[in-house]
């Protein structure tokens, strides 16, 4: 399964900055914009192996991807690209969990950093929509809270 999609997606991204601006906070703080409304052309695919992959571009020509199996449609992974980091980073987000990820900055240094996943309503196959909500922590301190909900419609336009 192939399809060009249109994706409507609503971010926002509250981030906490306690005290004196830390080195992970100033990564974090650039790594996530602020509010974003995005409607953007994209794919929604599904792969050999049951992976189902959501690709679509935001706000600077920014490129997302969402990806999940069918067999565990509640655990995703998100991967964002031209962030602070050197390489594109990737979180992992179920509802209930914590998962931890690491990347590198700009400068090589290894930052590692958690996330927490409030909610996770993955609807994307049944009825096109999902949401979710997430914070960042680093060293246990909640910098970041992030709200997305996404639509997709089949793009007739590319038929």
């Amino acid at each position: 399964m192939h399809y060009d999609v249109i994706v409507n997606a609503e971010i926002r991204q509250d981030v906490f900055k306690p005290g004196n601006d830390t080195v992970a906070e100033k990564l974090l703080s650039t790594m996530f914009g602020s509010s974003t409304k995005v409607i953007s052309e994209g794919t929604l695919s599904s792969g050999k192996n049951g992976r189902i992959t959501l690709k679509f571009n935001s706000t600077n020509n920014r490129e997302n991807e969402i990806s999940f199996s069918k067999s565990e449609p509640n655990l995703i992974s998100f991967r964002r690209g031209e962030t602070t980091f050197q390489d594109p980073v990737t979180v992992f987000l179920e509802e209930g969990k914590r998962h931890r990820c690491i990347s590198r900055s700009e400068k090589g240094e290894r930052v590692e950093f958690t996330t927490k996943t409030e909610l996770l309503e993955n609807r994307l196959l049944k009825s096109g929509k999902m949401s979710i909500n997430y914070s960042i922590e680093v060293c246990g301190v909640r910098v970041e809270h992030t709200s997305i909900k996404l639509s997709v419609v089949h793009d007739k336009s590319k038929e």
